[in-house]
């Protein structure tokens, strides 16, 4: 089984999109593990994308 993994500091976490810039990543969530394959390292970005769309179910 594949598991997503988030790791950070609840203290320092925090969201810096506003309306008029959406498209921003957080500040203090160093680390995020997609289906077992690291996203996001030492606060940056890997280029990785091993997510996948999840359709509902009927």
């Amino acid at each position: 089984m594949a598991a997503d993994i988030v790791a950070f500091d609840a203290r320092t976490a925090k969201d810096r999109a506003t309306f008029e810039d959406s498209v921003q990543y957080p500040v203090g969530i160093p680390y995020v593990i997609v289906n077992g394959v690291v996203v996001i390292d030492k606060g940056g970005h890997t280029g990785a994308k091993p997510g996948r769309v999840l359709e509902p179910s009927h």
